[in-house]
């Protein structure tokens, strides 16, 4: 119940932000992100946010220019629900719900994998990709196989 009233508050309080970057996009991601830092608790959250706030400090950041266009092309309901997804799900329950298993199971999770998909061996190695997705979605809803 209490993850379920804290998604709520981030949900509201990123809808609010985005709708204010339509006017003031400069303005309004420097300010998501200064509630991100002020929110955040883990180490990972400050370093994430520590990086972006850097970033922003530049006037001239190409990321200004990004953000406008985001804002302004992209419908806020799929920014919103990506950022959450991200921000709160990943960050926050995810790596909660990681710490857990990883003690539980006694071994390491990964955060995100990598793959080198060069054109030959993606062909070969399609079964592999699929069958390591398969598990970690399975193992991400709780059954470990």
């Amino acid at each position: 119940m209490e993850e379920n009233i804290a998604r709520v508050l981030v949900e509201t309080t990123v809808q609010k932000a985005l709708r204010e970057m339509k006017d003031f996009p400069e303005r309004g991601i420097r300010n998501l992100i200064d509630m991100g830092v002020e929110f955040s608790g883990g180490r990972f959250q400050q370093y994430f946010f520590g990086i972006a706030q850097s970033m922003l400090q530049n006037e001239e950041s190409a990321y200004y220019q990004l953000i406008r266009d985001v804002v302004q092309y992209v419908d806020l309901d799929k920014i919103k629900r990506f950022g959450v997804n991200l921000g709160y799900n990943s960050c926050t329950v995810g790596a909660k719900e990681i710490r857990t298993m990883e003690a539980l199971e006694n071994f390491d999770i990964p955060w995100s994998l990598g793959f080198f998909m060069h054109s030959q061996s993606a062909l070969t190695q399609e079964k592999r990709y699929h069958n390591v997705i398969e598990q970690g979605m399975k193992f991400s809803a709780g059954r470990l196989m």
